[in-house]
């Protein structure tokens, strides 16, 4: 594999999935004595990349895809930063799976084939329902999307940004929120935190201000009427 060009992360992927079928091999069906692949080292993968619109190319973003020509990139772009979506997800949604009523967008054809469910914000709910919703068909019905956001990328300035890096934002923006590591994984539909570690670092206030109440509530200084503690 890495002979032909794959990274680290595909390596270790391939070499998870051929070393659960050879611990089934030994451990189930006795087929083997040993699993061969017990004790090999998996490779370092590189940190994940971490790109997220600042509150000045957010707006510059925003305000060239309300520009646009094509009507529904404003509505696309909005949905990717509230939602996290990949760009298949959104481009791929249909109206029956956009509840207005419950605030819910439903995601039937994900990267890992499992349903997802995430909430809609007020101003998304505003944005599509622009776009003349109907009982059924697709959400998104122009082909020039990509056309699209290029050029609203390059007339907002955006440097080194990519379509996929809305979903960063989405994460970023979640954990500067305060949102648990577990919960930015529910929305963006990882079924591990592992993916979803890299934006750790970016709750760090949130965590301080967890750790402030804790310390307030349980590490005071010992009251008067405290015991001294015996040596």
């Amino acid at each position: 594999l890495e002979r032909d060009g794959a990274g680290p992360a595909t390596v270790n992927r391939y070499l998870a999935a051929v070393a659960r079928v050879l611990s089934l091999a030994e451990k189930e069906w006795r087929w083997l004595d040993r699993n061969p692949l017990r004790g090999v080292a998996r490779r370092k993968e590189a940190q994940g990349r971490v790109r997220y619109l600042s509150a000045g190319e957010r707006d510059r973003l925003l305000g060239a895809c309300r520009e646009s020509r094509n009507a529904e990139l404003f509505p696309l772009v909005l949905l990717a930063l509230s939602t996290g979506g990949r760009f298949s997800e959104l481009t791929g949604l249909q109206w029956e799976e956009v509840d207005f009523g419950r605030g819910i967008v439903t995601f039937h054809r994900t990267k890992n084939s499992e349903r997802r469910s995430v909430p809609m914000s007020a101003p998304v709910r505003e944005a599509l329902g622009l776009l003349s919703p109907k009982e059924s068909g697709p959400v998104f019905v122009h082909r020039s999307q990509r056309t699209a956001w290029e050029l609203a990328r390059e007339r907002a300035g955006l440097v080194d940004f990519k379509f996929h890096d809305l979903r960063h934002t989405a994460a970023s923006y979640l954990a500067m929120s305060g949102a648990s590591l577990l919960e930015i994984a529910e929305i963006l539909g990882h079924k591990t935190l592992t993916m979803v570690r890299r934006y750790a670092h970016l709750s760090a206030v949130h965590l301080s201000e967890v750790s402030e109440r804790m310390a307030a509530k349980f590490i005071t200084q010992p009251s008067r009427d405290d015991p001294p503690a015996s040596g």
